[in-house]
Parts: structure tokens; sequence; C-alpha cells
């Protein structure tokens, strides 16, 4: 299961607006109590695809949107780093077979199975 949220607006520089960000880790937390995803789970578009996106300003505020996340789920534990693959491909929209090859180890089971090789 993937589950993919957008954020109106660019973040390489600036920060997304705090309203924004609060309702961004409410709306995390809905979806993980929904689909029983651990906040420890959500990553940034370009932790999937040859992308700059969430920008780098918000990308650098995922850690902080997973405790955010945490909390409002009840818990009080830190939150674990995401998991990654050990060795990502060079350039993830030339290949996207190495990205779900990459990525198998640790996303759930066919979530990329239709951009596997044969």
């Amino acid at each position: 299961m993937a589950i993919g949220i957008e954020n109106e607006g660019t973040y390489m520089t600036v920060q997304p607006p705090p309203a924004q960000f609060s309702v961004l880790a409410d709306l995390c937390a809905r979806v993980c109590s929904q689909y029983d995803v651990p906040a420890s789970e959500i990553y940034g578009h370009r932790d999937f695809n040859s992308t700059a996106c969430p920008g780098d300003t918000l990308y650098a505020l995922l850690p902080t949107l997973r405790e955010d996340v945490a909390r409002r789920l009840g818990s009080a534990e830190p939150v674990s780093l995401p998991r990654r693959p050990e060795h990502p491909p060079h350039d993830w929209s030339v290949d996207p077979a190495a990205v779900a090859d990459a990525h198998s180890e640790y996303l759930p089971e066919g979530l990329l199975g239709s951009l596997r090789h044969g």
C-alpha cells in the first residue's frame, strides 16, 4: 500500500506555513490510523523518484512530521528512521525496475510489482 500526499507550494528554501504543517500532520495521522501505517513510514516523494519534491526545507522537516504524527497517534516513544535501500539507483527516472528492486526489501509485497522486470 502506498499513500501520496501533495503539499501546495515549493519548499526548497522556505518552510510551509505552520498551519499547513499542522494540517499535514493531522492528515498523515488520520491516514496512518486508517491504514495501520506507522509514523516511521512517512517518506518524501524524492525517496521513490528522481525529483526535488517535497523541497529541501520540507524534506528536512520529515523527522518532525513523523514525531508529530506519532504524538497524534498517542505514542510517546521516539520514532525510528524509515527503512531505506542500501544501494538506490543512480538515476531513478531511467530505470523504474531498479527502483522497485532497491525498495523491495522493505516495502509491502507487490507494491512496486508492476515496475519489476519479467
